[in-house]
């Protein structure tokens, strides 16, 4: 089985254990079939996830309709407010779906582009390069991870 994660991004968090989504920390209702279909876009941020693969995840290979899909990224748009001054979710034509915010892993304080704050809220890269005016976000990720935040 594996381990609760909280993901972030923008002003949303998504708690796996509780299958909650929160906008600015308020619950935002989803069926359980697009909880699971945003779970995984958000587990392959920026990757083309193919309707196939889509398919075999959150409907466990089931025949499903191209439409069933189709309604599933309809809603998450709608509980996203997807727009296009803020698109999360990019439809490539004829491959899938592709969802496009910087997804912040706050359960271990490192997000999926590879940046890791520490308790400063600095940010590190991967490349190790080094920021210390981390956005003010990353101070409530980081109490969401347990930890403290400066004063």
């Amino acid at each position: 089985m594996t381990s609760p994660r909280i993901y972030a991004f923008d002003r949303f968090t998504l708690h796996t254990e509780s299958r909650t989504l929160y906008r600015s920390g308020e619950p935002v209702r989803l069926a359980p079939k697009v909880f699971s279909t945003l779970l995984y876009l958000i587990e392959r941020p920026n990757q083309i996830v193919i309707k196939e693969e889509l398919i075999n995840a959150v409907w466990g290979g089931t025949k499903v309709e191209t439409g069933g899909i189709a309604r599933n990224i309809s809603a998450l748009r709608a509980a996203l407010n997807d727009s296009e001054d803020t698109r999360y979710i990019v439809t490539v034509a004829k491959r899938g779906y592709k969802f496009c915010a910087n997804v912040y892993d706050v359960t271990a304080t490192t997000n999926r582009a590879g940046i890791t704050t520490n308790r400063n809220d600095t940010l590190t890269t991967q490349n190790g390069l080094r920021s210390g005016n981390a956005p003010t976000r990353l101070a409530w990720l980081s109490k969401l991870a347990g930890g403290s935040t400066p004063s």
